[in-house]
């Protein structure tokens, strides 16, 4: 298969890189044209080819790998897309590495915002879980295959790509689509015995290595902060473990943006450390029904907004008796 990318900065290499060794041709563009290509090229090897973004977009599947910001020029200098599939590989984040602020796109999602500005297009959310880094090293880990996660109404193009990431060597979800789509998965889990399956609303990827950036923000101005000796204990979001010193939980206030949580370890601790009220700040109380549910023997309980400054006054009230 010819796949086309726009853009081809390292993302799209990554990505050229696995299609190539898949057994596909890839026409790479970008805005500077066909001779800042040349070295690119030449590194991916054969089946790697240079083209105007017009020839990659003319492609049976196109990647769509340029900055948010440069989205809408870059999709409106392109026309005459004719039902090919438009991999939305994009988080919506204006700037660059180390100063991402997140983007508005109202009431739609990113890929309907891509859609709107592709007509004719078929577009299929995908691989925006995963860095550079990550999708160039090998999808099979000790055995394991990475996840890719795939999202489209038009279920014949979503399958089309989770054939093409699954050739890649990826172990394919496709959990996400249309409302009703959604609807048939929550319906699918419960019935299958899961003991709940709801929608979380939520505006950013927390918690993935897509935020490293943000970690990497947030951990050099905590080092402007003189912070004092924990005085209580506090459980690592990162590790699931206890953390005593104040450098390590600098570390981890920092660094848990972009890492997966183990909220289950580290309330198990808490309790065996002898935690038996655990208080859940605004907004939700999401974590407070887990908490009742997984950790017999506790009290949970979903603070509201408005009582914030009394529960202020009853721990400091504690620690001056302490």
């Amino acid at each position: 298969m010819e796949i086309g990318t726009i853009g081809a900065g390292p993302f799209a290499q990554a990505f050229a890189k696995q299609a190539l060794k898949a057994g596909h041709r890839v026409k790479l563009s970008n805005r500077r044209g066909l001779e800042s290509l040349r070295e690119i090229v030449e590194q991916l090897g054969p089946g790697a080819q240079a083209a105007t973004k017009e020839e990659a977009a003319a492609c049976e599947i196109v990647l769509l790998a340029v900055p948010w910001d440069n989205v809408p020029e870059t999709l409106a200098s392109l026309s005459g897309w004719d039902n090919q599939i438009l991999i939305d590989a994009i988080n919506p984040y204006h700037g660059g590495a180390g100063n991402f602020t997140p983007a508005d796109v109202g009431n739609l999602s990113t890929s309907q915002l891509v859609a709107a500005l592709a007509p004719g297009a078929r577009v299929v959310k995908a691989l925006n879980n995963l860095t550079a880094c990550n999708l160039e090293a090998d999808p099979i880990v000790n055995g394991a295959r990475r996840v890719a996660f795939v999202s489209a109404d038009d279920d014949g193009a979503k399958k089309q790509v989770e054939t093409l990431l699954g050739g890649f060597g990826y172990s394919v979800i496709v959990i996400t689509g249309s409302n009703e789509g959604m609807d048939k998965v929550l319906e699918a889990a419960r019935k299958s015995g899961a003991r709940k399956a709801v929608r979380l609303h939520v505006s950013e990827p927390s918690h993935c290595p897509l935020l490293q950036p943000v970690a990497d923000a947030l951990k050099k101005s905590l080092q402007a902060i003189h912070l004092q000796e924990p005085k209580m204990v506090y459980a690592g979001n990162v590790t699931g473990r206890p953390l005593r010193s104040a450098e390590a939980v600098s570390e981890d206030l920092a660094t848990n943006i972009a890492h997966g949580v183990r909220w289950y370890d580290a309330t198990t601790v808490l309790k065996e450390l002898g935690c038996r009220l655990f208080l859940e700040m605004p907004p939700g109380h999401v974590l407070s029904e887990l908490a009742e549910q997984n950790l017999s023997g506790v009290r949970s309980i979903p603070v509201e907004a408005r009582v914030l400054p009394t529960v202020g006054r009853l721990a400091q009230q504690e620690e001056a008796n302490t």
